[in-house]
């Protein structure tokens, strides 16, 4: 779900870079608020490393990202 500004930013992106304003749309990535990160997408760009063999083996997200800090951060900021 896009921010509150998220048109007003669209517009500006595509003042300044002189594309349409579709077409930023598609460019703008999602961040979560919490700034978590999609564990399935990086799984699937390991997969996919690995299947071009760009990496010797595919291996887990887990062991690519630790989401430890960000979680105990998270979770103080709710208490």
């Amino acid at each position: 779900m896009p921010g509150a500004n998220y048109d007003e930013v669209v517009k500006i992106v595509a003042k300044y870079t002189g594309q349409p304003e579709e077409n930023v749309k598609q460019g703008l990535p999602y961040m979560d608020r919490d700034g978590k990160l999609l564990a399935g997408d990086i799984k699937t760009q390991i997969d996919w490393y690995a299947k071009e063999k760009l990496v010797e083996k595919a291996i887990g997200p887990k062991e690519i990202v630790n989401t430890e800090l960000l979680d105990e951060a998270i979770q103080k900021l709710g208490q």
